[in-house]
C-alpha cells in the first residue's frame, strides 16, 4: 500500500497545484525514459531486457495501486481528474514500452501476464 504523509485535502491550494505539476513532470520524465530502447547504452540484450523489466514493473505497480485504491474507495477512474491523468500517462508509458521493446522482449519478462491483464482492463475502461 502507498505511504501517505499528512492529509492531502488539508494542503493549501498552491501547494497542491505545485505537487500536481511536479508529479506530471516526473511522469513525463518516465515517459522519456521508456523511449530509450537501444543503442550503445546497453551492453547486451540481457541488460536491455532488465531495463525494460524495471520500467514495466514500476509502471504496473503504480497502475495497480491506483486502480486498487480507487476500487477500495468505490470510485471509478473517471471521478478523479488527477488519477485520470496518472492513468493516461502510465498507459502511454506501457504503449511506448510495447512499441520500443516489442512483444519478443516483453514476453520474456515475468511481469508480462500483468501487462496483458492491464491492457485488457484499460481496453474495457476506454
Amino acid at each position: 500500500s502507498a505511504v501517505r504523509v499528512g492529509n492531502q485535502h488539508s494542503l493549501p491550494r498552491s501547494l497542491e497545484k505545485k505537487r500536481g505539476k511536479m508529479a506530471h513532470q516526473l511522469r513525463q520524465l518516465l515517459l522519456q525514459l521508456s523511449s530509450i530502447a537501444g543503442g550503445p547504452i546497453f551492453a547486451d540484450e540481457n541488460e536491455r531486457r532488465a531495463y525494460a523489466g524495471f520500467l514495466l514493473d514500476g509502471c504496473m505497480d503504480a497502475l495497480e495501486t491506483i486502480l486498487t485504491e480507487n476500487q477500495q474507495q468505490g470510485r471509478s477512474i473517471e471521478e478523479s481528474d488527477f488519477m485520470c491523468a496518472e492513468v493516461v500517462d502510465l498507459v502511454t508509458m506501457l504503449n511506448r514500452l510495447a512499441t520500443n521493446f516489442r512483444v519478443q522482449t516483453l514476453s520474456q519478462l515475468t511481469s508480462f501476464p500483468r501487462f496483458l491483464s492491464a491492457m485488457s482492463m484499460v481496453g474495457k475502461w476506454l
